[in-house]
């Protein structure tokens, strides 16, 4: 089962239209999917899940930094997580990373500076719509940048991924094949 988490300011809000359904529907069909708002997550769901996905969230929508402490499971967790956007910036601040002020929106180059990963080999335009951008988490490698900031890390050790623009708008290989497809 794909777990899929909601970071959205509510539960049901209308960001989830924008931010997290298009996730859902990148999840390849037959593949069993939930989706949890990251406010009624419970350890049993981490626990069920084969794969989890965060997605991102509004540029003015910030509150579940002020919850953290919700995602700590990611420091302990083996499970395959892709982190977009928003969850990027948890998976980075989980492992200790400071986020910059870095405004991204629109159609962005990205350059693949790690061939082999999800991203593919070569570069790619990707959709961008965030506020802050994580620096590099000790522990992780860059797989890619845009001219102004890191777009996608990976741990060395663990299955954590973190892609900072929208591959659910454009680049939905991405998700697909993050899910085993």
């Amino acid at each position: 089962m794909i777990l899929v988490i909601d970071v959205c300011e509510s539960n049901g809000s209308l960001s989830y239209d924008e931010f997290v359904r298009p996730v859902v529907e990148s999840i390849p069909p037959g593949m069993e999917r939930s989706v949890r708002h990251y406010t009624e997550l419970v350890d049993g769901d981490i626990s069920k899940a084969e794969r989890i996905i965060i997605c991102g969230t509004a540029l003015a929508d910030n509150g579940f930094m002020e919850h953290k402490e919700r995602f700590s499971w990611l420091k302990t967790t083996n499970k395959p997580v892709l982190g977009i956007c928003a969850g990027m910036q948890l998976i980075a601040t989980a492992f200790g990373a400071k986020l910059a002020n870095a405004t991204e929106m629109g159609m962005t180059e990205i350059t693949v500076r790690s061939k082999g990963s999800l991203l593919g080999d070569s570069g790619f335009k990707a959709y961008e719509l965030h506020n802050f951008a994580p620096e590099l988490p000790a522990g992780f490698v860059e797989l890619a940048n845009s001219a102004s900031c890191i777009q996608a890390f990976v741990h060395k050790t663990k299955p954590l991924m973190g892609v900072l623009f929208h591959p659910e708008v454009r680049n939905r290989r991405i998700i697909a094949g993050f899910c085993g497809a």
